[in-house]
């Protein structure tokens, strides 16, 4: 059986099926300008101009090619575009992405003048996945992105991150430094945040930073089920402008607080 450019929308399948003995290669393009729209999602949109060829049978097949997501944004925010190059190998219907081997080649995310703010790749055995991946000091300019630049964000900031483990049982971190940046126009510096988590919490090792020279010091735990966290929060001559909250509790503030929730 061959299909011959069968369309759906701009999205296009081509290629052969045999019936006798359940083997295909498949073609399939996908461009969708607006996906949320077609399943009701609010906030949320992207779009997709993907291509990808499917090979082999229901029980043993492969799967390979290019995905990339454009035209991004949750709310006002705008989101880098991300194109990734993969191939998934040995796949079974029954299992899928249970088994097998899952090989993203090339992931990256890409700016508004196409340049690659971030690349990266990783490859694991789906049915005994046990990820050891980790990301050191990678430098980041916030204004590379137009989007935060026209809402006032700029600087370098150093970032890393890790995971260790299955889809199910994990640790994970994330940490963050930069010397002085602004955010939403307000000029920080000596920020220092360190996260991690598992599949059962988030720590907050240290959120830290300075807004005229005064510090903002955060740190504790949330854990997800059941819901339970631990905060605690210390500011010294801190302006509460920054936290953009309301004019009448904004100003000059000595802070010292814990929450907890059990």
């Amino acid at each position: 059986m061959r299909f011959d450019d069968v369309t759906l929308r701009d999205n296009r399948l081509s290629g052969t099926y045999n019936l006798a003995t359940g083997i295909s290669d498949i073609g399939l393009a996908l461009n969708e300008p607006d996906i949320p729209k077609l399943l009701e999602m609010k906030d949320l949109t992207f779009g997709t101009k993907s291509n990808l060829n499917l090979k082999g049978d229901l029980n043993n097949f492969n799967l390979e090619g290019q995905i990339a997501f454009g035209n991004m944004s949750f709310k006002t925010y705008k989101i880098p575009h991300i194109v990734a190059d993969i191939k998934y190998s040995n796949g079974n219907i029954d299992k899928l992405f249970k088994y097998g081997t899952f090989d993203l080649q090339k992931l990256r995310f890409i700016g508004d003048n196409q340049e690659t703010l971030f690349e990266t790749q990783t490859k694991f055995d789906l049915a005994n996945v046990n990820i050891d991946y980790q990301l050191e000091k990678q430098k980041f300019s916030l204004d590379s992105i137009q989007d935060l630049k026209d809402k006032g964000y700029s600087g370098d900031i150093d970032f890393g991150f890790m995971y260790r483990g299955s889809f199910d049982k994990f640790i994970s971190g994330v940490k963050i430094k930069a010397d002085s940046i602004k955010l939403s126009g307000f000029p920080v510096k000596n920020v220092d945040i360190d996260l991690q988590a598992n599949e059962k919490s988030l720590n907050i090792g240290q959120f830290y930073l300075e807004y005229e020279n005064n510090p903002l010091l955060l740190n504790g735990y949330v854990q997800f089920t059941p819901v339970k966290y631990n905060v605690s929060m210390l500011a010294k001559d801190f302006n509460l402008d920054f936290l953009g909250i309301d004019k009448y509790s904004a100003g000059r503030r000595n802070c010292e607080c814990r929450c907890d929730f059990l």
